[in-house]
């Protein structure tokens, strides 16, 4: 659905300018977002007729938004060595991201310092929690109006908490500033319910309530970036908070942010285009490249494979039991394995550059062309702690990865006489790499065979 809108908005464009047009597409998306969300986000802009998957790059949101900042905006300077966390508070996540200067000139280069985190606790919960509010003031009145009355009612209740209530917040609390908000007809004056001359009155007390319990959710995750920083090897201070994102732009969070005694002394940096931060970060990060060094990886990746069975390592101690479990014999090369084992190639916290890649090399035994197509299924673990030592209900598929190696005559491969007649031994490897997304290819006999189809849908 979301490509087929997009792709009516990009034919509404004007098609002779764009086909003559040098484009390079790159989409933002949340730092907290799963793998499977961001490859989806990148084929919905490939099927809407965008481009190719190769013309299309991601970046997240806090790497955009600090860009911005750090780039365009003399009045808040950094230097090598200094710590600062990003903050992108949007409308459904919050993302989290501390990184460390390498360097500012001729552009900004930093590194990710921590893993970066995020929740769900966007300005869409402080919605949710404003409609529990008016639910529970006239919650009774609105109950008894017309279908049509209600809907338009709340619609323009919403209309004005969004854009008058909610972007003021924050401004005049030594006032003990009111808002209100004008109520369907029919709704009658209640001191009790607060409505006064038509209008829903608001208190500072009662904004309070609504946003506190959002906001502290808020705090808890930079106190855990914070921490994570200060125990880090060596002496680690986060020098600024940068605080970006349609809810990042809002007064009263940065207020709650900037007085906390946690962090007493740290930067709270709210730049004058705080909404539009990360967009305007990723059209700086297309003319000047990859500002990040260095990314921590968030996730375990790694392949099921077998292990040929080793006495001295498959029946010893604790791991003995486990291993059991998993004894398999092969009829083609007449020898046992421990099956389902976890190869991790790829652990929580290792550091990636956008040049760095790994090589996952394999080997299949086979006795004809049929078995030169087989799937490949790349597995992640997200749970916290240690990635098990086999495949488990803890683990899931990233991504079934297509393997086709028809088009290599048999010949290529390595014959094989085993006590059970002769086979083929058939070497190749997966490639991995990461940006804000992660890509795949097959690589045999030193040649890029192509990039690997990865099925996210495949259970």
């Amino acid at each position: 659905m979301i490509a087929d809108w997009t792709k009516g908005q990009w034919i509404d464009c004007n098609a002779e300018f764009v086909d003559k047009t040098p484009i390079e597409y790159i989409l933002t998306v949340p730092a907290v977002w799963s793998d499977k969300s961001k490859s989806d986000t990148l084929k919905c802009a490939v099927d809407a007729g965008f481009c190719s998957a190769g013309e299309v790059s991601l970046i997240t949101e806090p790497e955009a938004a600090a860009v911005y900042t750090f780039t365009t905006l003399p009045e808040y300077s950094i230097k090598e060595g200094d710590i600062f966390l990003t903050c992108d508070a949007g409308g459904g996540t919050v993302d989290l991201i501390t990184y460390r200067v390498l360097g500012t000139k001729p552009v900004l280069k930093v590194e990710e310092a921590t893993l970066g985190t995020g929740g769900l606790c966007g300005s869409v919960y402080l919605n949710r929690r404003f409609e529990d509010f008016v639910t529970k003031k006239i919650g009774k009145y609105l109950d008894a109006l017309p279908r049509v009355a209600y809907v338009e009612g709340m619609t323009e209740i919403h209309r004005a908490f969004n854009e008058e209530v909610k972007t003021d917040f924050g401004h005049g609390l030594e006032d003990e500033k009111e808002y209100t908000i004008e109520v369907p007809a029919g709704i009658p004056d209640n001191e009790e319910a607060g409505v006064r001359d038509g209008c829903l009155v608001i208190r500072q007390k009662d904004l309070e309530e609504v946003f506190d319990p959002v906001i502290d959710r808020i705090v808890m995750l930079i106190a855990e970036q914070i921490e994570a920083v200060a125990e880090l090897p060596g002496k680690n201070k986060v020098s600024a908070i940068l605080l970006v994102g349609g809810f990042g732009s809002s007064e009263y969070l940065r207020r709650k942010i900037e007085g906390n005694p946690i962090w007493e002394g740290t930067d709270v940096i709210q730049p004058v285009n705080a909404w539009s931060a990360v967009v305007r970060g990723a059209l700086l990060r297309g003319l000047q490249g990859d500002i990040v060094s260095t990314r921590k990886i968030r996730n375990f990746y790694g392949i099921e494979y077998r292990q040929t069975w080793d006495p001295e390592i498959h029946e010893v101690g604790d791991f003995a039991h486990e291993a059991a479990k998993h004894k398999l014999w092969s009829e083609i090369e007449q020898r046992y394995f421990c099956a389902q084992r976890m190869n991790w190639y790829v652990k929580r916290g290792d550091e990636f550059s956008s040049s760095k890649v790994v090589n996952f090399p394999f080997y299949r035994a086979i006795t004809d062309t049929k078995q030169l197509r087989f799937t490949e299924e790349l597995i992640t673990y997200t749970s916290s702690g240690d990635a098990p030592d086999f495949m488990d209900s803890q683990c899931s598929v990233l991504a079934g990865i297509e393997v086709d190696l028809t088009s290599f005559p048999l010949e290529t491969w390595k014959t094989v006489q085993g006590p059970a007649g002769s086979y083929y031994k058939v070497n190749y490897a997966l490639e991995m790499s990461f940006e804000a997304a992660i890509s795949f290819k097959v690589v045999c006999k030193g040649t890029v065979v192509g990039e690997i189809v990865a099925d996210y849908d495949k259970k």
